[in-house]
């Protein structure tokens, strides 16, 4: 028998929840996780059980952040040189990243 592995609460979470995603919202998902700096795991949790994510600015999530910045900076010089619409995942993800700076610097969405 397999020991019980117990989350950070001592809690044992043996459930399984699965459902399947488009390439698209799978990549806009993976952007959210990694300007969060959490796990996918509990961002998706905290996300389904609508709570808030604080994102705790340490040097792994400054570099999440710069990694994720570099990759719609280039999108969005592609989709400009090529007059091509803007991807509605990638306005997305660019606000998640202006909200998630801002938040780090300590400034409300609605300043």
């Amino acid at each position: 028998m397999s020991h019980k592995v117990y989350d950070g609460h001592g809690r044992w979470r043996n459930k399984h929840v699965t459902f399947h995603m488009s390439e698209e919202e799978a990549e806009e998902l993976n952007r959210a996780v990694a300007v969060s700096g959490l796990t996918k795991q509990d961002y998706l949790i905290s996300r389904v059980l609508e709570r808030d994510i604080t994102v705790i600015p340490n040097s792994r999530v400054y570099k999440l952040l710069l990694e994720q910045m570099q990759s719609v900076v280039s999108e969005l010089k592609d989709a400009i040189e090529n007059n091509k619409d803007i991807d509605p995942y990638l306005k997305e993800t660019a606000y998640l990243m202006v909200d998630t700076l801002n938040q780090m610097k300590g400034i409300s969405k609605n300043e």
